[in-house]
């Protein structure tokens, strides 16, 4: 997450964000927000 505070200064927004998936399946989680700063989308 350090390069996302990085750039969190040059962005509007920025967010890290992970999911569990199992692409072989065509199965994708929820995505869970780890870092979010600023503006960003909602995540749908």
């Amino acid at each position: 997450m350090a390069t996302t505070k990085m750039i969190e200064s040059e962005h509007a927004g920025v967010i890290a964000w992970s999911r569990e998936a199992n692409p072989a399946i065509g199965e994708y989680g929820e995505p869970t927000i780890l870092y979010q700063a600023g503006e960003v989308p909602d995540m749908e």
